[in-house]
């Protein structure tokens, strides 16, 4: 379940890339989300920022949950595999969402010694403990990084207030589109923190309201697109038709946002599924996977 809340960061940094540069104390006036694959050791939810007008500096950051004894020679192997793809400098940032991912051993420093005591690697790398920030701090920040206020440093008592103050900024500057996926990573990121009880009546509101959850959105896009379709077709086959291509154009389009375009081999696999409800199933799945090759078993 860690790759729902991989995701989430993602859908986050893709949508205010500044704001999530800035939050991690870095200078820049342009940065993007990079979509380079390093699958080959499974690091499809890492994030990698470009940064600058000329893309020549870069940032690695890594999500946490919960705690990995193998993280700091992960993050030395995503780096060297970083700056191999993509021939520019980048910095390391650790990101952890809860204490549950916390550790003494997390130093920000990786080092190797031989057995002679002689140094053979120092890396340094740059710890990020959401729950030691100020809510007040982050609600006021860029919106891609505005949902992490809910499971910062605040009063419970104060979580209302801080739900009003979200809602009137995301009316205020976020495109219609997309408010309902910031209340849903908003949801997703409190569950870390708070019950399901707790957060359903926090955010009772603004469900009425807004949320129509991200996934619910896209079905009942891709719906609508294959009944028009099947209704041009003129025939019952045409609708069934023509809702299995709306399922796939859905499908396509999320898992596009969350893990970049797919190759010719994922793309072949995703024309031969004819089954609504296989297609159905492997869209409420794509918060829970790490990327297309995961999403399809392959």
């Amino acid at each position: 379940m860690a790759k729902i809340y991989d995701n989430t960061s993602r859908f986050l940094m893709g949508f205010d890339t500044v704001s999530w540069a800035k939050f991690l104390g870095i200078q820049a006036d342009k940065a993007e989300l990079c979509n380079a694959d390093l699958s080959t050791v499974s690091s499809q939810a890492d994030a990698i920022l470009l940064l600058g007008e000329d893309r020549k500096r870069g940032a690695h950051v890594e999500i946490q949950t919960s705690y990995d004894p193998a993280m700091d020679i992960r993050i030395v192997l995503y780096y060297a595999l970083g700056v191999k793809t993509l021939g520019v400098p980048l910095r390391g940032y650790l990101v952890l969402l809860r204490p549950e991912a916390d550790n003494p051993a997390i130093t920000g420093i990786v080092k190797h010694t031989g057995e002679d005591g002689s140094l053979i690697l120092e890396f340094h790398y740059q710890v990020v403990r959401v729950w030691q920030l100020r809510a007040e701090d982050l609600i006021e920040s860029g919106l891609g990084v505005l949902p992490l206020a809910f499971i910062a440093d605040i009063d419970p008592a104060r979580l209302p207030g801080l739900v009003k103050r979200a809602a009137e900024r995301l009316e205020r500057e976020a495109a219609p589109a997309t408010i309902a996926e910031f209340w849903t990573s908003i949801d997703i990121l409190m569950g870390l923190k708070y019950t399901q009880s707790f957060v359903k009546e926090l955010l009772k509101g603004v469900r009425a309201m807004k949320e129509s959850v991200t996934y619910q959105g896209i079905l009942a896009e891709g719906k609508a697109e294959g009944k028009a379709e099947g209704k041009a077709e003129g025939k019952a086959e045409g609708v069934a038709i023509g809702e299995a291509k709306g399922r796939r154009v859905s499908l396509l389009r999320l898992g596009t946002k969350l893990f970049g375009a797919p190759n010719l081999e994922i793309q072949a696999a995703l024309e031969a599924i004819d089954s609504i409800e296989k297609l159905d199933d492997l869209i409420l799945r794509c918060l829970t996977v790490s990327g297309w090759h995961d999403l399809f078993g392959q």
